[in-house]
């Protein structure tokens, strides 16, 4: 009888490290994986995180589709470039704000500002993935993460802030007018106009 007991502890003891060794090593893999396979195994979309090399800024990625996206706002210091009402504190919590022809370089190499059509590619992909919910309880559950940053005007007003998130397209409307992409708290859809470009908007960055 004692050496049946002395047997069954021994095996449980066996049987349970054996189980947490597996894990560990699951764990091992998951954090050595490449940036690009994260995906498989860590949640769904998750593609790793990126450093803007120029100030050290991490971003984190999103997968949506065949595209890999920021998951914040851009936030590299050019020289017409804006925090909300002034404040550091701002660009750190939402990004910087900037006119059409800054966003179109503000991306870091190996990024992009995206199309138009880029933008409805990601829009239509939640979508189909929505289920029943908003896109903004959509696009927060992928990951992707609307910020509500408002927008600066050219007399150095701001706008909006929490309520309204304004991101530049690289598709020019027609002379100084470009397209841009908004979402507001109270629609919980994103929707599209054109402005003058002298506005200044968020930036999200998509992949090359």
């Amino acid at each position: 009888m004692k050496a049946s007991l002395t047997f069954l502890l021994v095996f449980i003891t066996v049987f349970v490290f054996s189980q947490t060794s597996d894990n560990e090593d699951l764990n091992i893999l998951v954090d050595q994986m490449p940036v690009e396979n994260n995906s498989d195994y860590v949640k769904e979309n998750y593609s790793g995180t990126y450093t803007d090399e120029r100030n050290g800024n991490i971003y984190e990625l999103i997968k949506v589709g065949e595209q890999v996206w920021m998951s914040q706002n851009i936030d590299f210091e050019t020289p017409d470039s804006r925090c909300y009402d002034d404040k550091k504190s701002n660009c750190e919590k939402y990004g910087r704000l900037y006119t059409y022809e800054e966003a179109k370089y503000v991306c870091p190499d190996g990024w992009h500002l995206p199309s138009d059509g880029e933008w409805q590619a990601m829009i239509v992909q939640l979508e189909k993935e929505r289920e029943g919910r908003t896109l903004t309880q959509e696009e927060k559950k992928n990951g992707f993460n609307t910020d509500l940053a408002g927008w600066g005007s050219n007399s150095g007003n701001y706008y909006n802030k929490k309520e309204i998130g304004f991101y530049w397209t690289s598709t020019v409307k027609v002379g100084n007018f470009a397209w841009y992409i908004y979402i507001n708290s109270l629609s919980n859809d994103f929707s599209k106009n054109y402005h003058n470009i002298n506005k200044a908007f968020s930036v999200r960055c998509v992949k090359d």
